[in-house]
């Protein structure tokens, strides 16, 4: 599916919970597959990313840097909401292979893993579960990523019509 596509879907989902078989679920969940941990591959200057996000309103909430594999990485956690949710972005690629089109995704040259994130646990008395605004920070990053011509992959998301797809773009193409 193509990202613009998908990004307009998600901004005109309605906040609302549905009913799917007796269990109470988010729209975005339930037909976007926006849930904690949701996860994207992007390909692009981790520095540069980070400088341009806070130039779109995020604020750094903390950076990290671990071994990983016997390399360093380094990881930023930001908000661009008051932490109604959170972005975490980190300097290496992480592949699941339980993701549709595993092969695929690697060989596209990702080296950049990001997440968004609930609320931490000191803010969701607060903010509740609040997937609008993590719509809302997916939708930032996807914009940005076209505005900016990095690549990018929702690996593991619903296209909104049942189908499980991946949201890629690609700005060689």
């Amino acid at each position: 599916m193509k990202l613009d596509d998908y990004l307009k879907k998600i901004q005109e989902c309605p906040d609302e919970f549905v009913k799917i078989d007796g269990e109470k679920r988010h729209r975005l969940y339930n037909d976007f597959n926006i849930y904690d941990n949701f996860s994207m591959l992007l390909k692009g200057n981790f520095d540069g990313i980070i400088s341009d996000l806070k130039g779109l309103d995020f604020k750094v909430i903390s950076e990290y840097g671990k071994k990983y594999a016997s390399e360093d990485y380094r990881g930023c956690m930001l908000t661009n909401n008051d932490c109604a949710s959170r972005l975490q972005l980190r300097s290496y690629p992480s592949y699941d292979d339980l993701w549709p089109d595993f092969e695929f995704l690697r060989k596209q040259g990702f080296n950049l893993f990001a997440m968004v994130h609930f609320p931490n646990q000191e803010n969701r008395d607060k903010f509740n579960i609040t997937f609008p605004e993590m719509a809302k920070t997916i939708k930032i990053v996807g914009d940005y990523s076209m505005e900016n011509k990095i690549k990018l992959a929702f690996p593991e998301i619903k296209d909104g019509l049942g189908n499980n797809d991946i949201v890629f773009y690609d700005p060689s193409k």
